[in-house]
């Protein structure tokens, strides 16, 4: 185990699928009463009790790993060094092919063995901050240096979780006794530098920061700027540019008042009006049955949804079956919905559904797995036939492909460890996989043999990180995982990516902002990160984006945000809205639109799970032609339901803002020839300069020929 480039390579994090509360209004309905018969505690009891039993012989509350001796009357091997050391290797082994409770249990059973190496508590720690066991990780970091205090390795990792549960100060000390040992530790420069910085002694910070140039250390690349004062940030671009974003629409119809969340979106360019969400569903209440995957399809552009719940194929199926992900295939108007059946027997189940059918085909198993965990799908070009169609699924346990639109499945190949895998498509079927590689790394995996192997760069070295279970940078008791969103220009190739971090600290809260980055040569390279939302003094956060690009090259984003609501990050009620954000200059300038009403509180999330809250990790959208479908949680009717907002970018030629240049559109095309103020007055909303057909920003006669060419290609088509 080794820290290369300022990053373990070991360890990984794993999602809960749930661990929520609620004492709300809810509770004249009498749902508490109904949560035992709902049996609502099973999601989570899958992967409690499996780390439950891998920590089984070690206790921590003392601040250090101390040995359970009632507990470890059947572990063999006690005292034997070669053998602990052997179980120790396969720890490591299976937290390279993130396979993470296995790991723990490999890392207790060496220290049970033999307690005196102060290695295995580094890989302990480690696979204890990818089980999202912060303290516990922090007392075998602990244990480890007062075997070996020279162990550098052990004290990075220990500053780590220190800045992680935001004792900035007692990391930075920790970091000064790295440098004490190594002064050329570049890592160790990177962090410092950063955590002054939080801290506000920037003459300190560009002290480290400056020798980790000097060693070549990678570092975030904003945080000169930040230093500087500079506003490091996407040009603000205002919301009246004719973007028509409509009401909100309750997608999870036949949910009733029962939770849902972990939203998943797609559509086709075919037919734009088309599209499907997925997400997780608490509406069943058999004693086993908890947790489902809901769909819902929309035909008329999303204004009415039909719901109902996509099963594992029989045999596969068990109580959890969520992590929903949705696909789709712009050259066959395909769709895909899929997710993740969890326990024995489960693993990764898909479905299809071709252009205008109204259901899906039943779910075939993707890949089989008792320890598959958080995936994401896409679809594309196969490298190997341009005529033909790839189908992804990026999960914990790597990439599976298909080369017969979903129903037959090969691999996985293994990605390493990480958190997030979310695979896009180039247009010439180059394969990206973006994650959080559980520590300061946004990381891409690329491949361009339709995911045989991959190689390694990294999209954005983070400046903070927390532990995917923790949520203390915000308002609100519910986790928010650091999870990055990328999208690929279907036209020319160009990556995009959107990831969220700590811009600022001021006393006991943080100033969450989200990042964009871009890479024009496949993602071997990237730019400076720069600030993409724009919110005020006092400054709001943003997290769990989405982000799409369009076949015009339009950026579009959904993401949530509370600067509508100023409070203190340790509060319970932590209030948000959901946004919705377009850029159609390449990530230069962004436009924002609110989607919620008012701001909702994350206390009301539906779920009855006293001690947290539970949003659901991220968010999704679909689009199609000239629509885009921001798809996300809101609790604002007392318990977490999924809406979607129909948004409409008016091509060029598009008069009355319906998303299409057609007939329709022949008078307020003559509206505008009158004069800007003659139009608006008959279409407020919508914007005169639609009708530049000619793109040299006027209106006048000479837009007249592209006008009608326009509506000639309509008529054809």
């Amino acid at each position: 185990m080794s820290i290369r480039g300022g990053f373990l390579i070991i360890g990984c994090a794993a999602l809960a699928l749930a661990g929520c509360q609620d004492v709300n209004r809810r509770e004249s309905r009498a749902s508490i009463g109904r949560s035992a018969e709902r049996n609502v505690t099973a999601p989570v009891d899958i992967r409690r009790q499996r780390t439950r039993d891998a920590m089984r012989g070690l206790r921590y509350d003392s601040g250090r790993v101390v040995i359970v001796e009632d507990e470890v009357a059947d572990v063999s091997g006690r005292g034997d060094a070669k053998l602990a050391w052997a179980t120790y290797e396969s720890g490591l082994d299976l937290l390279g092919r993130n396979a993470r409770t296995r790991a723990l249990a490999q890392f207790t059973q060496a220290v049970i063995r033999d307690p005196s190496q102060a290695e295995f508590y580094l890989g302990l720690g480690e696979s204890l901050l990818g089980k999202r066991k912060l303290n516990e990780a922090e007392a075998a970091f602990r244990t480890g240096l007062d075997l070996d205090g020279d162990n550098v390795e052990l004290r990075v990792r220990l500053a780590d979780a220190l800045q992680r549960r935001g004792a900035l100060r007692e990391a930075v000390d920790e970091l000064n006794e790295v440098l004490e040992q190594e002064p050329d530790n570049g890592f160790a420069h990177v962090r410092a530098a950063v955590l002054h910085y939080y801290l506000a002694e920037t003459d300190l910070a560009w002290q480290h920061l400056s020798v980790a140039e000097d060693l070549g250390e990678p570092y975030p690349a904003q945080l000169p700027g930040l230093m500087r004062g500079d506003i490091n940030s996407a040009t603000a671009r205002s919301a009246g540019s004719g973007v028509q974003v409509g009401p909100q629409v309750r997608v999870d119809v036949g949910a009733g008042i029962e939770a849902c969340n972990e939203t998943s979106c797609a559509g086709i360019d075919a037919n734009p009006q088309e599209v499907v969400a997925s997400w997780n569903d608490w509406r069943d209440s058999g004693s086993s049955e908890v947790v489902r995957m809901g769909v819902a399809v929309s035909h008329d552009a999303g204004e009415t949804w039909t719901d109902f719940l996509v099963r594992a194929p029989a045999g596969h199926q068990t109580g959890v079956e969520g992590d929903p992900m949705t696909c789709f295939d712009q050259r066959t108007g395909t769709l895909w919905v899929g997710a993740i059946s969890f326990g024995t027997g489960g693993g990764v189940f898909v479905a299809r559904k071709e252009a205008g059918e109204a259901s899906f085909e039943p779910s075939v198993m993707a890949h089989e797995s008792a320890w598959a965990d958080k995936g994401w799908m896409a679809a594309g070009i196969d490298p190997e036939d341009s005529g033909a169609t790839r189908v992804y699924v990026a999960l914990n346990d790597g990439v599976v492909r298909s080369t017969d639109m979903g129903a037959t499945w090969a691999g996985p190949v293994n990605l390493g460890y990480g958190l997030g895998f979310l695979p896009r498509v180039g247009p010439a079927g180059e394969l990206y996989v973006a994650y959080w590689d559980n520590s300061y790394g946004i990381k891409l995996r690329r491949s361009f043999n339709g995911g045989l192997s991959f190689t390694t760069h990294t999209i954005a070295v983070r400046m903070d990180t927390w532990d995917a279970q923790n949520g203390s940078r915000f308002a609100g008791n519910f986790r928010v995982p650091p999870l990055a969103a990328m999208a690929v220009d279907p036209n020319d190739g160009t990556l995009y990516a959107v990831y969220f971090d700590t811009t600022s600290t001021s006393g006991d809260n943080y100033n969450v902002d989200l990042y964009f980055t871009r890479s024009d040569d496949q993602g071997t390279s990237w730019s400076t990160p720069v600030i993409l939302n724009d919110d005020t003094y006092p400054p709001g956060d943003q997290f769990f984006p989405w982000l799409e690009v369009d076949q015009h090259g339009r950026l579009h984003l959904v993401f949530h945000d509370s600067r509508y609501t100023i409070q203190d990050d340790d509060t319970t009620h932590g209030r948000f809205d959901a946004m919705y954000s377009l850029s159609t200059d390449g990530g230069a300038s962004w436009s924002e639109y609110r989607l919620t009403p008012q701001s909702f509180d994350s206390y009301y999330d539906g779920l009855d799970r006293p001690g947290s809250q539970f949003l659901g990790d991220y968010n999704g959208l679909g689009f199609g032609g000239n629509f885009a479908y921001p798809c996300y949680i809101s609790t604002q009717n007392g318990d977490a339901d999924i809406f979607v907002n129909r948004v409409i970018v008016p091509p060029v030629g598009d008069l009355n803002c319906d998303g299409y240049t057609n007939f329709d559109d022949i008078n307020g095309f003559v509206l505008a020839l009158v004069g800007e103020a003659e139009y608006e007055a008959i279409y407020p909303d919508c914007a005169w300069l639609n009708a530049d057909c000619d793109e040299n920003d006027a209106v006048n006669f000479d837009d007249i020929d592209g006008f009608v060419s326009i509506l000639a290609g309509q008529a054809e088509s």
